[in-house]
């Protein structure tokens, strides 16, 4: 096999790679690397871990594979490129991994599929115990117990069945991989809220959502989805451009570059030419304007300034855009819970203490 040896020194209070390949693996997530072997080299050294991930060679970054591709080409491969990115982070949304670092050289293609690399600042969504998956399902089947029994039952030994029943039951993921943090060394809970409490800080810059340079302590998988508009309008500038002389990408500061984005969304025209993507085909432009309606207009209204004001905003999708750009698979997926967090609020509320510690 073509492969690449990934080695990278991983605070032993985080998420390794490996642990989040290891649970991406436990349903079929399409589009990322097959892992040949992981592991750690060296467990504890002044507070870091070395870590291995042998995987197999996903080709090269979106941009630089489209250089040699011509504009008939990039029309049909770049729509077919996004939706297998959102399928690829539905996907892992739904097995309770979120991404966090969506940027030009983590998205690749080979042979026109495409792979989403480095999960290393991956963060798994909502850490527990075996013991907490099995009483939450067992709380909503002795309610249901309770309703359909009889006078004179004694409910204590109805709530202990269920309690059995649901820890029997309880589907792997919703034991919130507790046995991945064991295999890898860590406490489950803890990582949990350290993650949390990096997520303004975690990620590349220039690909950032506009809330995440904000440094809003809310993350989810809409973030990552604009992390992936930024990345394809980065792919399909003219090969003349550079980032520096883009005014999208041109960073100052993260809050700099935050009102400079704001200010781009608030049209379509403005966007494009911001992103030095006004000269592309007409076809590529109604899928970068689509993307940008499901981002940043829901109920067909661009967001305010709270967008990028105010840390408590809870962003929304216009889901009516949706089916022009995103794979069928990923609407269902996401739509559930409006591609929100999974994470338990209790996640954020403890995140406090470790706010120092992350930093």
């Amino acid at each position: 096999h073509d492969a690449v040896l990934k080695l990278s020194w991983t605070p032993v209070n985080r998420l390794p790679e490996g642990a989040a390949y290891a649970i991406l693996n436990k349903r079929p997530v399409e589009c990322i690397p097959k892992i040949f072997s992981k592991g750690l080299l060296i467990s504890n050294l002044n507070g870091y871990r070395l870590e291995f991930v042998l995987m197999e060679d996903c080709g090269q970054p979106m941009a630089e594979y489209l250089k040699g591709k011509t504009k008939k080409e990039k029309r049909k491969l770049v729509p077919s490129f996004v939706k297998q990115l959102t399928l690829c982070l539905a996907q892992a949304n739904d097995t309770g991994v979120l991404h966090r670092d969506i940027s030009a050289g983590n998205v690749c293609v080979k042979n026109n599929k495409v792979y989403v690399i480095d999960w290393g600042c991956a963060k798994v969504i909502g850490w527990g115990t075996t013991k907490d998956a099995a009483e939450d399902t067992a709380e909503d089947t002795a309610e249901d117990t309770d309703e359909d029994t009889d006078e004179g039952t004694d409910e204590d030994t109805d709530e202990d069945d269920a309690v059995e029943d649901a820890a029997e039951d309880t589907d792997p993921t919703q034991l919130k991989h507790i046995e991945v943090a064991e295999q890898w060394g860590f406490n489950a809970t803890t990582v949990g809220q350290v993650e949390v409490a990096k997520d303004p800080f975690t990620g590349t810059p220039l690909f950032m959502g506009i809330p995440m340079l904000s440094s809003s302590p809310i993350r989810g998988i809409l973030d990552d989805m604009e992390s992936v508009l930024y990345v394809v309008m980065d792919a399909v500038r003219p090969a003349d451009t550079k980032r520096d002389d883009v005014q999208g990408f041109k960073f100052l500061d993260s809050p700099s570059l935050a009102i400079t984005r704001w200010g781009l969304i608030q049209g379509g025209g403005i966007l494009l030419k911001g992103f030095s993507v006004d000269g592309i085909s007409p076809s590529l432009k109604k899928l970068i304007r689509v993307m940008r309606r499901f981002l940043f207009e829901p109920e067909n209204k661009v967001m305010t300034h709270r967008l990028w004001s105010n840390n408590k905003f809870v962003r929304r999708a216009n889901w009516d855009a949706a089916p022009e750009f995103m794979h069928p698979k990923a609407i269902e997926l996401l739509k559930e819970d409006n591609g929100q967090l999974k994470r338990p609020a209790e996640d954020e509320v403890n995140a406090g203490p470790f706010k120092k510690l992350a930093l």
